[in-house]
C-alpha cells in the first residue's frame, strides 16, 4: 500500500511539472514573461524548494538537505529563479537511485552569490554535456525509477537564467553524479523586494543550521550563457 502510494505521488508529480513547464515555456515565447529583478534571500528560495520536494524524495528514498551559507541575498527575478532551480532539485531526484543525496548549497564566489545543487546520481557523459541546454537535440532519459521527462525543462532554465544575465554551469561523472552551479548577482542595497511580492514563493520563511560539505572535484564542464541582458 505504501508503495502504491509513492507511485501515485511520483506520477501525479510529474503531470504537475510537465504542466507548469508548458505554461512557463508558453509565456517565454509570447513575451509575456516580464523580468522583475528585486533583491531577496537566497535561503528563503531554498528553503522553499526543500519543503516542495521533500515528500517525493523521500518516496524514491533520497536525502534531500542543505549546507552553506543562510545569510546571502541576490538580485534576480525571484519567480525564474525559484523556476529554474524547480527544474534543477527536480532533474536531482529523478536520476538519484534510492540511497542516493542531494545538497542544495548556498555561498560566495568571485563576486557571486552561487547556488549550487549537487547530487549521487547516475551523471550525464560527455556526449550529452555538450547539447544539454538545447531544444530537440536529444532524446529524453527516463529516471532511474522509470521516471518520464519533459525535455523542456534544461532549456528553460538556460532561457531564464539568460533573461537575468547568470551563468548555470554543470559538471558530471558517468556513475558518480552531476552539480550545477548557478551564479547570482549579489543582493542591492534599496532594491529589497517587498514582503507582499515573495508571499506568494516563499510561504515557509524558516531556517535550519547545516554543516558545510566538501566541494566536488570538477570533471567535465559544460559552460552555458554567453549574453548579458541589460538592466540586470
Amino acid at each position: 500500500m505504501i508503495e502504491y502510494a509513492s507511485l501515485v505521488h511520483r506520477a501525479a508529480d510529474g503531470g504537475h511539472k510537465l504542466l507548469e513547464d508548458l505554461l512557463e515555456w508558453s509565456r517565454l515565447l509570447l513575451g509575456h514573461l516580464d523580468y522583475a529583478p528585486v533583491t531577496f534571500d537566497i535561503e528563503d528560495l531554498v528553503q522553499s524548494n526543500l519543503s516542495r520536494f521533500a515528500p517525493l524524495a523521500a518516496s524514491k528514498k533520497v536525502e534531500l538537505r542543505t549546507e552553506g551559507r543562510h545569510d546571502l541575498t541576490v538580485h534576480a527575478d525571484s519567480r525564474m529563479i525559484d523556476t529554474v532551480l524547480r527544474n534543477l532539485i527536480s532533474n536531482a531526484i529523478k536520476f538519484t537511485p534510492a540511497g542516493g543525496s542531494i545538497v542544495l548549497e548556498t555561498r560566495h564566489a568571485n563576486k557571486t552569490v552561487e547556488l549550487v545543487v549537487r547530487d549521487t546520481g547516475i551523471g550525464i557523459s560527455s556526449d550529452r554535456l555538450k547539447d544539454l541546454f538545447t531544444l530537440g537535440i536529444q532524446s529524453v532519459r527516463r529516471g532511474t525509477d522509470g521516471e518520464a521527462g519533459t525535455g523542456l525543462g534544461l532549456y528553460l532554465c538556460q532561457e531564464l537564467i539568460d533573461r537575468n544575465g547568470s551563468e548555470l554551469t554543470v559538471e558530471s561523472d558517468v556513475g558518480r553524479g552531476s552539480t550545477f552551479r548557478l551564479s547570482l548577482a549579489p543582493g542591492r542595497p534599496g532594491a529589497r523586494a517587498p514582503d507582499k511580492r515573495l508571499t506568494g514563493l516563499f510561504p515557509e520563511r524558516h531556517r535550519t543550521p547545516h554543516r558545510p560539505g566538501q566541494a566536488v572535484a570538477p570533471a567535465t564542464v559544460a559552460r552555458c550563457m554567453t549574453r548579458r541582458w541589460a538592466g540586470s
